[in-house]
């Protein structure tokens, strides 16, 4: 370093120092950003909470006009009581609701957003759009999953926790019969 000193002077090597001293604090505020970003992931557990049973899903279409269609996602539990909060399946998060014709299993509905086809009210006064329904917006899910596979997230000692359930086997679609005439 006294050789740099001399070859450029104090000025110049106050620079080169300020420089590189700059350089690392950027290098080392990006590898902290990177190993903060990686924390956040959501991390899949090893163990199962509890004993799931035959985890299927059931495809389903409305009779209606513009009635709707989707997925409803059946979890089975065998084993232990646990609280599950959300399902994660071929790009969609919903909730886990118990099914109300069963205690030890809970139901998800996902609905196909673009299936249902509602009118717009189309007008130069945006007060008459109000009545318009908010499009739905897909959420990204932070899984890759394939499509026999599912995430269920559930709570223990306040945490949110995922399990991955593979193997989630189709049932036959319901197409539920139109409205009677009148």
């Amino acid at each position: 370093m006294a050789f740099l000193l001399k070859l450029y002077g104090q000025k110049h090597y106050l620079q080169a120092m300020k420089r590189s001293f700059s350089i690392y604090v950027c290098f080392f505020m990006v590898a902290v950003g990177c190993f903060c970003h990686c924390s956040s992931a959501q991390k899949l557990q090893r163990e199962s909470p509890t004993q799931f049973g035959k985890v299927y899903f059931q495809k389903w279409r409305s009779g209606l006009k513009n009635g709707g269609s989707g997925i409803k996602v059946y979890i089975p539990i065998e084993g232990q009581s646990v609280n599950l909060d959300s399902v994660y399946f071929r790009g969609q998060v919903a909730k886990l609701k118990q099914d109300p014709n069963n205690k030890t299993s809970y139901v998800a509905l996902l609905e196909w957003p673009g299936h249902t086809h509602k009118d717009l009210k189309m007008s130069t006064n945006p007060n008459d759009e109000r009545d318009n329904a908010l499009p739905i917006i897909p959420t990204k899910t932070p899984f890759k999953l394939k499509k026999d596979e599912c995430v269920v997230s559930y709570s223990e000692d306040s945490r949110k926790l995922y399990y991955k359930i593979s193997n989630l086997k189709e049932a036959n679609p319901v197409h539920y019969p139109s409205a009677p005439n009148k």
